[in-house]
């Protein structure tokens, strides 16, 4: 398409066009140009109509709006959800009663929170599929090392740092965990919270009697018992008992806090 020649008019000789939406058109064309096409020649306000003609063809085809579909169809035939069944064989009953005749607190807790949780981790043993051994060290793992050290480090005495090396390394060897950047940073800020709770010295350890790892027993109706273990049992000379929990948090630093109950304390790092 070639420019053939051009003539400018005054503002006030260009008519407003209308937009599509039949109010008054925000364009003005004050400059008459003329493209040459094949034979003909147009002049820049006939473009702009066949342009305009052609928008207002277009937009006959456009669809009026409407709601979404459902992202899945409803069926034609509902189903209605099936009930679960009773188990109602004896043997199934009894085998049962003897998996759940003894409970720890954490499974107790796992029960209340999901009754389906609590039987396929309890009764069935369902397990997930193991980790990455980049990713074996989580934080269960990292607590039960804790626990380890602390256990051994109260009875025994001695460096703290060097019973944690002992258990750090037989942890890495037995659960196969490489040696890399991510294993060495939670090493050192595990040894950095034991470290900083070694030096706290607000318990008067000297005036108790302490034992680690303490297993316990508790009895309940028709043969159902509770059975757990205690991190650490401090007696005094007086009668008096203190029993800690050893709790390791998702934190980076060692969080201490001390709560009472009667003449029982727990004291979670």
């Amino acid at each position: 398409m070639k420019r053939a020649d051009a003539s400018i008019r005054p503002a006030s000789a260009c008519a407003p066009r209308p937009n599509s939406s039949g109010g008054a058109g925000a364009v003005r064309f004050c400059a008459h140009s003329r493209y040459h096409a094949g034979d003909a020649f147009l002049s820049r306000i006939q473009w702009a109509r066949r342009i305009q003609s052609s928008i207002d063809f277009l937009e006959d085809f456009i669809a009026p709006p409407q709601e979404a579909p459902a992202v899945a169809p409803r069926p034609r035939f509902p189903r209605e959800p099936r009930q679960p069944r009773p188990i109602a064989r004896a043997s199934l009953l009894q085998a049962l009663v003897e998996k759940t005749a003894r409970v720890s607190p954490t499974s107790l807790e796992s029960y209340l929170q999901c009754g389906f949780q609590y039987f396929g981790r309890q009764t069935l043993k369902l397990q997930t599929h193991p980790p990455r051994p980049d990713q074996r060290l989580d934080f269960m793992l990292q607590g039960n090392i804790v626990h380890e050290v602390l256990a051994r480090w109260w009875v025994e005495g001695g460096d703290i740092a060097t019973v944690f090396d002992e258990a750090f390394a037989r942890s890495i060897e037995e659960h196969r965990i490489p040696a890399a950047y991510h294993t060495e940073r939670l090493r050192n800020a595990m040894l950095d919270d034991l470290l900083a709770f070694a030096a706290d010295t607000q318990w008067p350890r000297g005036q108790f009697r302490s034992r680690t790892e303490e297993r316990i027993r508790y009895a309940l109706a028709d043969g159902t018992e509770i059975r757990g273990k205690i991190d650490r049992l401090d007696e005094a000379a007086d009668g008096r008992a203190f029993v800690f929990d050893y709790k390791y948090s998702n934190a980076q630093n060692t969080r201490r806090s001390w709560t009472t109950s009667g003449c029982c304390k727990r004291r979670c790092i």
